[in-house]
């Protein structure tokens, strides 16, 4: 879990978008629910209630700085919605992994 939240810290700090590694951002979004389908060298992530496909390759075992930025911006709406439904005292559906925000 604390490697976990340190990759989501890495993700959601806009200065480290060149530096995350491609296995790390992998282990972000599955644990965030997404399923994954591989076709080539593209890894495309998707998940439910969440209208954008996510197409990542590697690069040097690095992921690129914009697919990282496509997963901080995830990131960032999976947060608000949390927040608001915590506010309105709806249910939180569970990660695969269990909470990362809170």
């Amino acid at each position: 879990m604390i490697a976990i939240i340190k990759i989501l810290a890495d993700v959601l700090e806009a200065d480290r978008d060149n530096n995350i590694l491609f296995s790390d951002l992998q282990r972000l979004l599955d644990y965030l629910g997404f399923r994954r389908k591989v076709k080539g060298s593209h890894f495309i992530y998707w998940r439910e209630g969440i209208d954008e496909i996510i197409n990542i390759q590697p690069e040097a075992g690095k992921a690129k700085a914009y697919q990282v930025r496509q997963v901080r911006n995830i990131s960032t709406v999976i947060a608000e919605w949390i927040e608001t439904a915590e506010l309105l005292n709806r249910k939180i559906p569970e990660c695969s992994g269990g909470r990362v925000f809170a």
